[in-house]
């Protein structure tokens, strides 16, 4: 019988003495039976969490949770809202952040008080209809200035719209001034003609043509009606130059065929303006 072999178990406390763990002491000291212990990688969870602060600020349940990250260096309030604000209150907010600076709107204010009008863009029934609001407030005011300025660098528009500025300019008032800065075309150019003194600003330009009419996308008669109605006001626009530059009928029309552009000195020497500023 051969020899029997002792079953010893796999682990057995007398063969492989372990020492016990003692409750008292923190859980990552038991590391530090490792050769290779380095303990600035544990913290001790009953030291402070920021040694600069004067006081431990513990959290608590009734803390905001975007609170958490004040810790941060780069905590941004303004990305975590508070969940118990109303979506009035919200929407209130939001209408402030878009709202524009004052600056320029109390600006204006103070130059359209002053007398001061602007033609800046192409010319609509809204503008028209804004700068014509302006003349009728300027003229009823008790003190107004006597004589009021209209910037204009304008690339034309519609021209109804643009008769309509004209005739207020010079029934409505009558006593506005014009300058040119930058260019005026088209009807840019018949509103400047309204002014009482019109200058032109060095660099500047005018341009002249003939009014034209949209594409043919309405009936057949619409569009004879629209062609007599385009004739007339090119008599009327063409009657605008006669008066204010004192050429031929004959010279304005032909000029009106084509596009016809001209410096500051240019237009002095057509009559469009009365002066150029140096």
């Amino acid at each position: 019988m051969a020899n029997a072999v002792p079953k010893v178990p796999f682990y057995d406390p007398a063969y492989y003495p372990v020492p016990e763990p003692d409750d008292e002491v923190p859980f990552y000291d038991i590391s530090a039976y490792s050769s290779d212990y380095d303990p600035e990688q544990y913290q001790d969870p009953d030291q402070d969490l920021d040694p600069d602060l004067d006081q431990d600020q513990e959290l608590d349940d009734e803390v905001p949770f975007y609170d958490i990250f004040a810790y941060s260096s780069d905590y941004d309030p303004k990305q975590y809202k508070d969940p118990d604000l109303d979506e009035e209150e919200e929407k209130q907010e939001e209408k402030q952040e878009e709202k524009p600076e004052p600056l320029w709107t109390d600006l204006l204010h103070v130059l359209y008080d002053g007398g001061f009008l602007f033609l800046g863009r192409e010319i609509k029934a809204e503008l028209a209809n804004t700068l014509i609001s302006l003349i009728i407030h300027l003229d009823l005011k008790p003190k107004s200035p006597s004589i009021q300025t209209m910037f204009i660098n304008s690339p034309g528009g519609f021209v109804l719209s643009g008769m309509a500025i004209f005739d207020a300019m010079l029934y409505l008032n009558g006593n506005i001034d014009t300058i040119c800065v930058g260019t005026a075309a088209s009807m840019a150019t018949v509103v400047m003609l309204a002014g009482k003194q019109r200058i032109a600003l060095r660099h500047s330009g005018l341009l002249i043509h003939q009014p034209s009419m949209k594409e043919f996308e309405d009936e057949t008669y619409e569009v004879v009606i629209e062609a007599h109605t385009l004739a007339d006001l090119r008599h009327d626009i063409t009657r605008i130059y006669v008066r204010y530059t004192h050429k031929p009928y004959w010279v304005i029309m032909s000029d009106l065929e084509t596009d016809t552009f001209m410096s500051a000195h240019e237009a002095y020497l057509y009559g469009l303006v009365d002066g150029v500023s140096v």
